[in-house]
């Protein structure tokens, strides 16, 4: 691990993270201490505090004074995969579900905040629910759909089942591209009392419109808790350098 040209203590977070991520330690587990790291990696007490403390801003360890350092609930996404959240959960190995708040036909001038008016329609179907992880409320949605598909996917049961899932596999309909923005706001008085944090907390912010045939199909706004939900963006260097030593771009569309 030495030989590696990286610091020791990013290396050894680097190192944790995808342990957990890989879910070595289960929620609520009590993490290894100081000095069983500091043996497993060979490093010294600065170094194992330094890659702990960053796990802890992070979000993947919970601090408690006299007790130890515990294993939080952590959920990270790849961005660039149009998914749903129950799919995305399911394929980290938790159970998700939803409180249904408002299943009802809306006018788009009751939501004047958002960018509605690219559906071309004064009236939308509404699907406003809190997403559940494990049965502790982890997202607060507002999704729009055009009325005749909201009508039928209120036909389903919108509490064990994702739009997404039944929009694509019983409704048949591609949901091709997606126009995505994230951003952290605070949490105003719906936010927290749907997620239980606290007024004025950090809170993520999705905003997504989804394309299919070209066509707007739905527009969701989505309120994350902070310390549950992580988004990572993979990147890769279009600038190549072949063996002549020319630098040359690829497509990689």
């Amino acid at each position: 691990m030495k030989n590696i040209p990286l610091p020791l203590h990013y290396q050894i977070t680097n190192d944790l993270r995808k342990r957990l991520e890989n879910g070595e330690w289960n929620v609520g587990d009590i993490f290894p201490g100081d000095k069983e790291l500091m043996q497993v990696y060979g490093v010294s007490s600065t170094t194992v505090r330094r890659a702990l403390d960053e796990l802890v801003r992070e979000g993947w360890l919970d601090r408690r004074p006299g007790k130890g350092t515990f294993v939080k609930k952590q959920y990270v996404e790849t961005l660039g995969k149009l998914t749903g959240f129950f799919d995305q959960v399911r394929a980290k190995g938790y159970h998700p579900s939803s409180r249904l708040l408002r299943v009802a036909e809306v006018d788009i001038t009751e939501f004047e905040e958002y960018e509605l008016d690219v559906f071309e329609s004064e009236r939308l179907f509404l699907i406003e629910k809190v997403q559940m992880l494990d049965d502790e409320p982890t997202v607060l949605v507002k999704s729009f759909w055009p009325i005749e598909i909201g009508r039928e996917l209120a036909k389903y049961n919108l509490m064990e089942q994702g739009t997404y899932e039944i929009a694509q596999q019983e409704l048949g309909i591609a949901l091709e591209e997606a126009q995505q923005d994230i951003y952290a706001s605070l949490a105003t008085e719906a936010e927290y009392q749907h997620l239980k944090v606290n007024e004025g907390a950090a809170i993520l912010v999705m905003k997504r419109l989804v394309l299919s045939q070209r066509k707007p199909i739905e527009f969701s706004i989505n309120f994350y808790q902070a310390d549950k939900y992580r988004y990572r963006v993979n990147l890769k260097n279009e600038m190549i350098q072949d063996g002549n030593g020319i630098i040359v771009v690829e497509n990689q569309e």
